[in-house]
């Protein structure tokens, strides 16, 4: 336990004004965290940020330089002695901070890159399988059309084996008929030249019958 009746007025003063400070810090470093964008000025945002633990350091440097007897406990040398410490401690508090943030910020943009590096490559295979698919889309579709082409030439083929059918049985029936033509031409010319042959026959027969009549008519005569 510390016995507050041994510290001088300057002791005791720079120690309840070191916890007084110590539990603003603390306040304000939790209520910043908390809502980083509630301050509504930059005055107020470098008062709550630096000021107050600035103070918390000169006055804990203040109270320790106190109790050692630092330069025989001269409170004006204390002072300035304590407020160079909080202000390089305060300064180096603000180098490692703006450290800790470019290295983040340098994540972010490596993540960041490395993302849009990731979505390109992403972009460039969907690209290339959309080039694929478009090849093999076309691909097939020129076999579709192939086969199409397929069809229409064996349809056209069947309908000219159809067509060439029907002319070779319309030819063999047109041939038939001719024939059948020209049988029925031969053969009434050959039943007139039947006809022909059979006249002259039947008329040399009736000669014959009309000079035997004459000879048996003359012969009656000579009798009578």
């Amino acid at each position: 336990m510390i016995n507050l009746n041994l510290l001088t007025p300057f002791q005791l003063t720079t120690f309840v004004l070191a916890i007084v400070f110590s539990i603003l810090s603390l306040a304000t470093i939790f209520y910043t965290l908390k809502k980083p964008n509630a301050y509504k000025s930059d005055i107020t945002k470098t008062i709550f940020v630096l000021v107050i633990p600035m103070m918390t350091y000169i006055f804990w440097f203040a109270s320790v330089f106190a109790a050692c007897g630092v330069f025989n406990s001269s409170e004006l040398y204390i002072i300035l002695l304590s407020i160079a410490c909080g202000f390089a401690l305060t300064l180096i508090s603000i180098i490692i901070a703006y450290l800790i943030k470019k290295n983040k910020v340098n994540e972010n943009i490596i993540e960041e890159e490395t993302i849009s590096q990731s979505d390109e490559i992403q972009n460039d295979e969907n690209v290339g399988n959309n080039e694929n698919e478009e090849i093999i889309n076309e691909e097939i579709q020129e076999e579709d059309d192939e086969d199409e082409n397929e069809d229409e030439n064996e349809k056209i083929q069947e309908q000219d084996e159809i067509t060439n059918e029907i002319e070779e049985i319309t030819f063999d029936e047109v041939s038939n008929l001719e024939s059948e033509k020209l049988n029925e031409e031969s053969s009434d010319e050959i039943i007139e030249e039947n006809v022909e042959i059979q006249d002259p026959i039947e008329n040399t027969e009736n000669a014959e019958e009309i000079k035997e009549e004459s000879n048996e008519n003359e012969e009656e005569n000579e009798i009578k």
